[in-house]
């Protein structure tokens, strides 16, 4: 069930910008899944070290 509403999200999301904003060319949706990466790992690290300050605290 965890990966299925991630999935129904994007198949109804990526129409909508996959032509109009990156001409429906694939390596623009490379970028895409790679700048989603990169935002998440950043926020992973962020709550992280969060945790790590409250449990210090």
């Amino acid at each position: 069930m965890l990966i299925v509403i991630p999935m129904m999200i994007e198949s109804l999301t990526i129409p909508l910008f996959y032509r109009p904003l990156l001409g429906g060319d694939a390596r623009g949706m490379l970028y895409v899944a790679g700048v989603l990466m990169v935002i998440g790992t950043a926020v992973t690290l962020r709550v992280g070290n969060m945790a790590k300050r409250s449990v210090a605290a």
